[in-house]
């Protein structure tokens, strides 16, 4: 998802990967959400709370 490689993941990269047949506004709403510090960018942890698995779900390869 991180397209250039900086550790960060910009709006552009994030609608770019997330756009899979969901409306463009509804993705940036999204992205929006998850950059809680207004920065223009997800950082991990902005990223891991928005996008970690329902409580429960164990991702494989993940204790």
């Amino acid at each position: 998802m991180d397209a250039d490689g900086d550790g960060a993941v910009e709006c552009a990269e994030f609608v770019s990967a997330m756009l899979k047949g969901v409306d463009k506004p509804a993705v940036g709403a999204l992205f929006r959400t998850a950059d809680t510090d207004g920065s223009g960018h997800l950082c991990a942890d902005e990223y891991r709370v928005v996008f970690r698995p329902p409580a429960g779900v164990v991702l494989p390869g993940r204790p």
